[in-house]
């Protein structure tokens, strides 16, 4: 059986990864090992109030220097993390009850395939609570998470057939990765703001390995802070730069058209997940 971690990227973030811990508690057992892994900011008490954190839920906390962002954040937990395969968990989201599980359970069945990360499944964010009247104001995602956590309705990714998908890229509020992989591939380059696409890209273009979506129970996002996205224009032409740079002067969208590629080559792999639930 390979061994499964989880590692939490944060920065500034006692608050919240004081919830996604609690969040994580009966999950805990599926995890061989779980990381705090914190981005050095000039708040003491932060950094104070994570170290009592990790006394209090029995895990490891690491401070490093790791380029003031979040790619170097990444780094820093797949760094100080030793299992086969690592749960990279923004600090913003809440797990669902068996989230985690799942996942390793995905892993102990697949890591024998090429399967580079897989997408842990996600649902929603506090904007869509908000609206199904489950919370009333953006802070109640993380303080009142223990009411809604619940009535999360079901969506297509808790079961998606009951076998994974090939899937473009990972989302970086919530993927898992092969460590062997991760370092084979080089890890995430330090010149691009997103992390979670390019590490997705590399394992498509860089290996002879996938990207899957998993099936599972989902975490909920906050969402509304990526800086990948097109949730911040003002930012989106420096996001696309470092791209660039990262990539040798091409686009996304030429990146994106070689995993497409890849995909194609490797579409067989659907259908030996689709026998092998069926157990063919």
């Amino acid at each position: 059986m390979h061994s499964f971690g989880a590692a939490i990227v944060t920065y500034n973030g006692a608050n919240r990864v004081r919830e996604l811990l609690a969040s994580i508690e009966v999950d805990r057992p599926w995890l061989d090992d779980l990381l705090i892994a914190e981005d050095p900011c000039s708040y003491e008490q932060v950094h104070l109030e994570l170290v009592a954190l990790a006394e209090k839920y029995q895990c490891r906390l690491v401070t490093g220097s790791n380029w003031g962002c979040m790619q170097g954040n990444a780094t820093l937990a797949m760094l100080n993390m030793q299992t086969d395969v690592v749960a990279l968990l923004s600090d913003d989201i809440i797990v669902t009850p068996g989230c985690l599980r799942d996942n390793r359970r995905f892993w102990e069945t697949y890591y024998h395939y090429p399967v580079g990360a897989s997408v842990i499944p996600s649902w929603g964010g506090w904007t869509d609570l908000e609206k199904m009247g489950l919370i009333k104001h953006p802070l109640e995602f993380h303080e009142k998470w223990k009411e809604w956590i619940s009535q999360v309705p079901r969506n297509e990714f808790w079961d998606f057939d009951n076998f994974p998908r090939l899937y473009v890229n990972v989302h970086g509020s919530g993927f898992a990765v092969r460590r062997d992989v991760w370092w084979a591939v080089g890890g995430c380059s330090k010149e691009t703001w997103c992390y979670d696409e390019d590490i997705a890209a590399r394992i498509w273009l860089y290996s002879p390995c996938v990207v899957v979506v998993a099936p599972g129970r989902p975490f909920v996002h906050f969402g509304g802070m990526s800086q990948c996205g097109n949730e911040h224009p003002d930012i989106d032409f420096h996001t696309l730069d470092a791209w660039k740079r990262a990539w040798d002067g091409r686009d996304k969208s030429e990146i994106h058209a070689l995993i497409r590629e890849k995909m194609a080559e490797r579409a067989y792999l659907d259908k030996y997940f689709r026998l092998h639930m069926m157990g063919g």
